[in-house]
Order: C-alpha cells, then structure tokens, then sequence
C-alpha cells in the first residue's frame, strides 16, 4: 500500500523528488510504520487473541492497496502527459518509471490478494472453528496457512520482475540471458511511450 502511494508522490514533483532528501525521510517513515503496523497486527491476532479483527485489518490492508494503485496509474498517466512538451527530460522519465512500477505491480496486488486469500479463508476456518480441532489438523491448516502465504511472496516477486521492463532486464542480466529474443520483440511491442523521452529539440 505505502509503495503504491509513494509513487503518487513522487509523480507529484518529479524534477525535486528524487534528489532532495525528504525521499529519503518519506522512504524509511513508511517503511518503520508498515513494520510498526505488521508488528502490531501480529499481536493482535497471536498474542493479543483477536483473530477476527487482525483477519479483517488484513483485507482492509489489501483492499485499500488495489484503491490507491488504481488511482496512481491514472494519475501517473495523466501526470506524463500533462508533462509531454512542458516539463524537464528527467521529470517525464521520473513519472513515467513511476507509472511503469504502478501498472506492474497491479496485477502483482491482484495475484497477492487471490494467492492470500487462500491463507486468509484458512484462518477464518480455523478462528470459527478452533474449539473442534484437534492438533493433527492444526498443524495441517498451520502448513497449509504459513505455505500459502510462502508461495505468495515468491510468485508475486517472480511476476514482477517479469513484467517491469527494468527489472526483467536486470533479472535477465543478472542470469546471463539478456540477449533473450523474446525480450526484444517486447520492448519492439512497447516502446511507443519510451519514444517521447526525447526533447523537441532531438526531434
């Protein structure tokens, strides 16, 4: 959710976003407040007994992820173009990263949402029903809740990758298969925005 507002902000001043150090702050308060956040709903639901409600939070997390993401890839595009011919080479390049990481990693919320929502369905059998399960099945739902959750984070990354071009392209280095023909023929497909990166005066 923070990531995905992050990129409406720095959309916002792209030309001093960047280079200035409230980046910086803004990068690393978000950051301790997703971990003060995560921390405080893990006490919720395992120490504090309120399962229901941690359950919840969780789904509310998620749900408002998909809301602002939705929204910055609007707003990211309309920034762009509202850009194109007024501002700075850099500006437009830095917004259009921006709007990249948004729309790549939307359908990266969407599989994350589906992916959790198996765990999630899990917690609530087990939060319902708990007074009738014995250990055996509690560890069943356990392995079944944390491997869902596991297979989530690999996935989710694995996707992303693949679709920002960036960070296809660094992947693909990092493995030695850069010069891939398919990665090619993709960036022949969806280069037209990346043409508009030229000043007028390179026209």
């Amino acid at each position: 959710m923070f990531i995905a507002f992050e990129r409406i902000l720095s959309a916002m001043k792209p030309d001093s976003y960047h280079e200035s150090s409230a980046y910086w702050r803004m990068l690393i308060s978000l950051t301790i407040f997703a971990y003060t956040l995560g921390t405080c709903i893990g006490y919720t639901i395992y120490i504090a007994g309120h399962h229901i409600l941690g359950v919840i939070i969780y789904n509310v997390i998620d749900i408002s992820t998909l809301v602002i993401n939705t929204f910055g890839i609007r707003y990211c595009k309309a920034r762009y173009l509202q850009l194109y011919g007024n501002g700075s080479l850099n500006a437009r390049y830095q917004v259009y990263e921006a709007y990249e990481m948004a729309k790549a990693m939307h359908p990266v919320y969407w599989i994350s949402f589906c992916l959790k929502g198996i765990a999630i369905i899990i917690a609530y059998v087990y939060f319902l029903l708990m007074d009738f399960f014995n250990g055996s099945l509690y560890a069943l739902m356990d392995f079944g809740y944390f491997t869902a959750h596991a297979f989530n984070c690999a996935f989710s990354s694995a996707v992303l990758m693949y679709l920002h071009k960036s960070l296809r392209k660094s992947t693909l280095t990092l493995l030695g298969l850069k010069k891939l023909t398919y990665l090619n023929k993709y960036r022949t497909r969806n280069c037209a925005w990346p043409e508009h990166y030229r000043d007028d005066k390179d026209k």
